[in-house]
């Protein structure tokens, strides 16, 4: 216990780069989020048409 953690340098760089890479791809997250709110009317459309041809 009276020890002083051997890589505690390495475990404060490493965290501040985790930290900085979850900043960024919850950037990436919010940007996506925004073009997946469209609906997808093509594949509605196809499977009707998919439809109407077998009859």
């Amino acid at each position: 216990m009276e020890k002083p953690f051997a890589f505690e340098d390495e475990l404060k760089e490493k965290t501040e780069r985790l930290n900085a890479l979850n900043i960024e791809l919850d950037l990436n997250e919010k940007d996506n989020s925004v073009i997946d709110d469209e609906p997808e009317q093509s594949d509605e459309s196809t499977e009707k048409k998919c439809a109407n041809r077998e009859r």
